[in-house]
């Protein structure tokens, strides 16, 4: 896989494959232009404001083929770790530390 691959370069987005990742085949059966392919179309319905098709089609991507995509950091993965996890872990750490007078990183 070509650098240029990982970034999406002349596939249609701008997203990159998370670093030192790899793409599990036992968890994601979709070959790498797949994965492209699909997040390519996925942000042309995010550019067309069809945000509906464009959630559908994230779902689809995470649920079925276990991609996961972050959005703000314009990367994904496709290793079974995901994003989600990480975030919950971030928001429970925030609860618990709700009054507590511990700030926030």
């Amino acid at each position: 896989t070509s650098n240029a691959q990982r970034r999406g370069a002349g596939v249609g987005h701008d997203y990159t494959q998370v670093q030192d990742t790899i793409i599990d085949t036992s968890i994601c059966q979709l070959t790498l232009d797949q994965i492209n392919d699909l997040i390519a179309q996925r942000l042309q319905f995010k550019k067309l404001r069809d945000f509906e098709a464009s959630d559908a089609l994230q779902k689809q991507l995470s649920e079925e083929h276990g991609i996961d995509i972050n959005d703000r950091d314009k990367v994904w993965r496709a290793d079974g770790v995901g994003f989600n996890a990480q975030r919950r872990g971030d928001d429970t750490e925030r609860d618990e530390n709700r009054g507590s007078g511990i700030a926030n990183r």
